[in-house]
Order: C-alpha cells, then structure tokens, then sequence
C-alpha cells in the first residue's frame, strides 16, 4: 500500500487522499466493508458487463479508482482536513478497515466473486488506485455518493429520494407501522400496515411542495448542491411522522368503512365492466399505492394552506367518514380503467384523481365532506375534464 497525494475538498469539508494498493489487499479490506455504507445500493450489474469485467480483471486491466470513505467518528483527535498529511494514519485507517465504498460498490463485488472463482490467479497482483475522503460527514458523503454516480446503472430518482430522507426511517411511529427499503427485499405481509419507504417518502415531498407528481432526477440534483438542503430539522422529521401515522389511519379507516373486496364475475355485464387487470383488488391495493401517498400529500398541503387545517384537525374527523354508495369503489376502478387508456401520462392522472379525491373528502366546505362515494364521483368528474383538455 502507498499513499501518494492529499487534496483538500472545500466543498465537503474533507480531505481526498489517493492511495496505491494491490488488488489483494483492497479485497482484504472490501471483503468485512462491503455492506457498511446504509445508503448502498443492492447487486445491479448485469451478467454479460459481469463477465466482460472478470475477463479484463484477468488480463491485469486497469479498473477507475474506487472511492472510499472516512467518517467523521474514525478520525485521530484534532484532525484537520486542510493541513493532515499522515500517511501511517491513513494505512491505520484502511487496514483497521475503518472505511465505507462511496463509488465502485459493483466493481467490488465482482472482484469478491472473481477472487471467490480464481484466489491464486496473477491478476490479484494487478494495483487499484482508491480515492479515500477523510473526515466527511454524513452529508458529504450523501453528496459525494450522487455526484460520483458512475456505476453501471443510474440510481433512480427513488433510491435519490430514500437516500435524502434516510434518516427519517429511524423514526418510531404508532400503530404498528413499519417502513421498508428497497434493498431489504422484504414482501410487504400486512399492507394496512407495512409500507415502502420511498413510497411514503413520495407522499411527504408532495405534501412539501403541494404538487401530486413525483420529484424528478433533476429536482434532486439541483436540490443536492446546497449541503443545507440536506439538513433535517426535528420539525421536519416529527411533520413525516405525523404525514404517515395520518395516511396510516386513512388508509385503514377507508378499509373499515367500504368493506371491499373485488370479484370480477359478479360485475361483469354491468356499467361497471372493465378490464380484468384493475388498478386494485382491494383497500390496501387501491389506496395504498404511491399514486394515493402523492395524492393526500398535495391535498393536505392545499388544506393546510387554503382551509386552515391541520393533521389533528383531519384525524378527528376519521370517525365520521361514510360511503352511501357500495358501487363507488368499482366506479373508480373503471374510471382508472379509462385513465389507463386513454391518458398520455397515466401515472400524473391517476395521482391527480387521488387529489381531488381527497381534497373533496377532507374539505368541509364542499357538499362531498366525508363521503368517501360523492368524493370518488367528483374526482371522476374532473378526471373526465382533464382527459377533454
């Protein structure tokens, strides 16, 4: 190992060090690290770039550098990112493997499964450059990990959103609700009750920006150049956490309330008569979904800020919730129908739906207040004008 150069970043605060090593030694290390970084992505390379990859490994290639890196916690007493040039402390560091993967998270893993096929081969002896930030706070590495996105694969704007809110998912929250990540591949058992993580985070954002279509790639990068940005205040936190406790018992009072359970045999024939693929089957299949999050998330914004009301206001409200119609569930069903072949942008609409859904629902100053079919029925109405324009 041979650490070479020290570079300070002002922009994150931390201190960039190239460091020379054998591809041995990096698996030593990569081998007890490879899952310490929590904002990591699962395996998403693809066999055939896998392959190509070992072939060039084996042939003594040269791979880009990995980037690595030291958190604030691991650091010697009095540590300054402008001025440190310790090259023992640096090896200490690595060799204490006190480090996480930034960016080369695919390339390690297919250099563990090569080593895994072929240990003693002379390719192990091939040097990998590592870029290793020192002294980089959670934020900096936050924003190092998505300006240095350069895998195989793009992250989705949705593993950008899990990745800006994550520390929200150590949130407790009532009810027995759990939040899962994507890459805990975990089935959801109880939908009434178990949600996707960035789902709900989805729900949030449009509650903070009033606006039911999800935040795009560019919104999120753009966001990410101000560290600020990244910051999150209690109050933020304990406005999610109200955001999803209030979802939650929506969700399971609708639940309550209609009683529904799709059979398809017994509308067949009737006005209600759609495809046999609907966008739910059930409460938790319809009111679940990210469409629905995004939905209530614009509304209570519009509620909060046109009526005045606030999260307690609502939840008090639940116990009075009525549908005076059984048919309104398949009504709207068939009207998703309708949206799914004739909208150019079926996701925006079906989220729109949900928000007119809920703002009729919720608004005490229309004639659908708590009427969950007189809600669907206006929502209906607008989706037939919007689908016009």
């Amino acid at each position: 190992m041979k650490v070479h150069s020290f570079i300070p970043d002002y922009r994150i605060n931390a201190l960039n060090v190239l460091v020379e090593m054998k591809i041995s030694k990096y698996i030593e290390i990569a081998k007890d690290i490879i899952d310490e970084n929590e904002f990591q992505r699962k395996r998403v390379i693809s066999s055939r770039l896998k392959k190509s990859l070992k072939a060039d490994l084996k042939q003594k290639c040269t791979i880009p550098p990995i980037v690595l890196g030291v958190s604030e916690n691991n650091l010697p007493e009095g540590f300054d990112f402008s001025k440190f040039k310790d090259e023992e402390e640096i090896e200490k560091l690595l060799n204490e493997k006190k480090v996480i993967i930034l960016d080369g998270l695919q390339r390690t893993y297919v250099l563990l499964e090569l080593f895994h096929e072929d240990p003693d081969g002379s390719w192990i002896k091939q040097k990998v450059r590592c870029e290793v930030y020192v002294g980089v706070e959670k934020l900096g590495i936050l924003y190092r990990m998505l300006t240095l996105n350069t895998g195989q694969t793009t992250m989705s704007t949705r593993h950008l959103l899990e990745i800006l809110y994550f520390d929200y998912l150590s949130t407790d929250f009532d009810n027995g609700i759990k939040l899962f990540l994507d890459k805990d591949e975990k089935k959801i058992k109880d939908p009434l009750n178990e949600y996707r993580f960035k789902e709900i985070i989805e729900g949030y954002n449009s509650f903070i920006n009033g606006r039911e279509v999800p935040i795009d790639r560019g919104d999120i990068l753009q966001n990410i150049e101000t560290l600020d940005s990244l910051e999150r205040t209690d109050n933020e936190k304990e406005g999610f956490k109200n955001f999803l406790e209030l979802f939650n018992l929506i969700l399971n009072k609708i639940n309550e309330v209609c009683n529904f359970k799709y059979e398809h045999d017994q509308i067949r024939s009737t006005e209600y008569d759609f495809s046999s693929n609907p966008f739910g089957k059930s409460i938790s299949q319809i009111f679940g979904k990210s469409q629905s999050m995004t939905g209530l998330g614009a509304s209570l914004r519009f509620l909060k800020k046109q009526r005045g009301l606030s999260f307690k206001e609502i939840e008090e409200t639940l116990d009075d919730i009525e549908i005076t119609n059984d048919d309104a569930l398949y009504k709207l069903l068939k009207y998703f129908d309708l949206i799914r072949n004739k909208s150019k942008k079926v996701g925006n609409d079906q989220r729109y739906f949900f928000k007119i859904f809920y703002n009729s629902l919720f608004d005490s100053e229309l004639g659908t207040h708590l009427d969950i079919a007189e809600s669907i029925e206006r929502a209906c109405i607008r989706i037939d004008e919007r689908l016009e324009e």
